[in-house]
């Protein structure tokens, strides 16, 4: 038998739930790099779409479920977006607004008076769609991640999916865990545990914009490198024909 999990500490927990620490492969999530990728013209189309100009800074939120913590960070960036410092862009399925979540958010862009500096867009299959994520993700000039501090265990995927579009990432997680790991190891960005780091980073962020885009070469060669996803296809297949033999 093997068991897969994707980060040390998703193994750590299932060894102390009974399994037995020689079935446990580690196997590393990562992007669809055929997919994720920075395209210039799309760029120009989506920021004209949403009004703006090259100059304009955009950060970028991209989730597949809403948690509290992402309207603690809205919330948090508040003053920034009121002060016209950049514009934020809201990625996430319309289709979990089952709980009431995406009308949430807006309600809290509203109340917080930001409205104008927030754009929502359906990541859902009746709105954008899985696949065009990438032209929206290629508009950003940076990709936030919110991950909920009891989670320390996780990676959320679209930190990937932001690196391979050569964002860096700005991260508001646990102080310590798997994505804490992850930028110890990589130089992905901005890290934070607390709401006021989140905002001191998205604010250094903003002001080192044009540097930041300088990066998204390295970036974008970084998750070609480490992040591939089929890496950890390939991995996963051979310890599978490993069993089989």
């Amino acid at each position: 038998d093997r068991i897969f999990v994707v980060t040390k500490e998703t193994g750590e927990i299932a060894a102390k739930a009974g399994a037995k620490p020689s079935t446990i492969r580690l196997i590393e999530n990562g992007t669809d790099i055929s997919l994720f990728s920075y395209d210039s013209k799309e760029r120009t189309i989506i920021r004209k779409k949403l009004g703006l100009e090259e100059k304009d800074v955009l950060g970028i939120y991209a989730g597949s479920f809403i948690l509290r913590g992402v309207e603690n960070a809205i919330e948090t960036l508040a003053p920034l977006l009121k002060e016209g410092k950049f514009k934020l862009l809201m990625v996430v399925p319309k289709e979990s607004d089952s709980k009431g979540s995406f009308s949430q958010l807006l309600e809290t862009a509203k109340k917080a008076g930001i409205e104008k500096s927030v754009f929502f867009v359906d990541s859902s299959e009746k709105g954008i769609g899985f696949e065009e994520l990438r032209k929206y993700f290629s508009a950003a000039d940076f990709g936030i991640a919110v991950l909920p501090l009891n989670l320390g265990y996780c990676i959320p995927v679209k930190t990937y999916d932001y690196v391979a579009c050569g964002l860096p990432v700005v991260a508001y997680a646990p102080a310590e865990g798997a994505l804490k790991d992850l930028f110890g190891e990589f130089d992905l960005g901005f890290y934070s545990s607390s709401l006021k780091g989140l905002k001191e980073n998205v604010a250094e962020a903003v002001s080192d914009a044009d540097s930041l885009r300088g990066r998204k070469p390295f970036l974008a060669r970084l998750a070609k490198e480490k992040f591939d996803r089929n890496f950890a296809n390939r991995k996963a297949l051979d310890e599978i024909n490993g069993l089989i033999k």
